[in-house]
């Protein structure tokens, strides 16, 4: 008898093996060989189901697509054609940036309430992918409507799959637009004001973007470069800013690894700095106040 304990083993040490990189939701070999197995048989991840037997069939299956993997370097999120995200699932597909950020899940563990306005009714998720971080919100604040803010065509296609997944027609919208066009390239679609922009938008520099590992070469460029020091996106972003997040709202924004360029280059920028016990870094938050004072600053 083969039990659940025994493919993840096989799986993991075969992962371990073939020297993989992860980031795609997972951190390790063991953390892959455990969604993989979970995601494809539709089971728990619990430790409790370890000595549960796994049928020959579903065996052979779960190692060839380990062997896919392994073979291709394709992230598994996009061999399996779902993303598990904050306990949520996700569809995704290659050529699409895989639901990962820490945002959601600061946002989701209550991290920054103690900076949230008193009423969260509107939300705005700019350079949106699938759709997941808009979609966490639109779950942690029951009555809010969120903007979907997204620009590729797939992507757009992504994001209407997963809110109607997530049974959100009613609450939830992806508007095509560009962060680096007046207005967004949106101004008839989007509310006036928000109470709470999200934004985890390109951040890759020149530089570093010859360095990354081959299993991002399957997310699209241009949702992972963004000028030559990795900030052209959120630059733009925060240029706009004043006209769309109220003045006691919140904006949430993902530099990653350019957070020291990103200081080095706005140091009169009144950002808090999110500690992220889960993982992730390069996560900041401005009060509407803040993004009003500084762009009164630099236009004087």
């Amino acid at each position: 008898m083969t039990t659940l304990s025994d493919v993840i083993n096989q799986i993991a040490e075969r992962f371990e093996r073939a020297d993989l990189f992860y980031g795609h939701g997972t951190e390790n070999a063991w953390d892959e060989a455990v969604y993989l197995v979970t995601q494809v048989l539709g089971v728990e991840d619990d430790r409790s189901l370890l000595a549960a037997p796994v049928d020959p069939g579903d065996v052979v299956r779960l190692l060839d697509l380990a062997q896919v993997r392994i073979q291709t370097r394709k992230p598994l999120p996009h061999i399996l054609g779902s993303a598990r995200y904050l306990g949520l699932d996700f569809a995704v597909a290659e050529g699409v940036m895989i639901p990962r950020s820490p945002i959601g899940g600061a946002l989701a563990d209550g991290q920054m309430d103690r900076w949230l306005p008193s009423s969260v009714a509107h939300v705005l998720d700019l350079c949106a992918g699938t759709g997941c971080l808009g979609i966490v919100a639109a779950h942690v604040f029951g009555a809010a409507k969120v903007d979907l803010l997204e620009i590729d065509s797939q992507a757009i296609a992504l994001c209407q799959q997963n809110i109607l997944a997530h049974g959100l027609v009613e609450r939830v919208q992806v508007i095509e637009g560009d962060v680096f066009a007046e207005s967004f390239g949106a101004a008839a679609q989007l509310v006036d004001k928000y109470d709470l922009i999200l934004a985890n938008p390109p951040y890759v520099s020149e530089s570093q973007m010859g360095l990354l590992p081959e299993e991002y070469r399957f997310e699209p460029e241009a949702g992972l470069a963004s000028g030559k020091q990795g900030l052209a996106h959120m630059e733009a972003i925060l240029a706009q800013l004043p006209r769309y997040l109220t003045a006691d709202g919140l904006f949430v924004g993902e530099v990653g690894a350019t957070q020291p360029t990103f200081q080095a280059q706005l140091p009169g920028l009144n950002a808090t700095w999110l500690d992220l016990p889960y993982g992730g870094e390069g996560v900041f938050l401005l009060e509407g106040q803040d993004i009003s004072s500084h762009t009164a600053r630099q236009s004087t």
